[in-house]
């Protein structure tokens, strides 16, 4: 599912790599990279983009997100 203004309020987070989640953003170099999954890697984390990309995180490290935060009143999708 893509996120829309419709559907979402997207706010700004500071992140860590523990509370990093699917779908935040974060900027690297002014260029956005949707984060598309974190696994742990000893005390590190590796955080995967949707563009192919990886960075390993120190588990102190924060860096600012955006997220999308589903609103109260946004219309469900019903399974068929």
């Amino acid at each position: 599912m893509i996120a829309s203004a419709a559907t979402h309020t997207f706010t700004s987070v500071k992140v860590t790599s523990d509370t990093m989640e699917p779908g935040d953003v974060i900027a690297i170099g002014n260029v956005p990279f949707r984060v598309l999954d974190v696994t742990e890697v000893g005390r590190m984390k590796a955080v995967r983009f949707q563009s192919g990309e990886l960075i390993y995180m120190h588990p102190a490290t924060e860096v600012s997100a955006v997220r999308a935060i589903p609103t109260q009143n946004a219309p469900q999708k019903h399974p068929h």
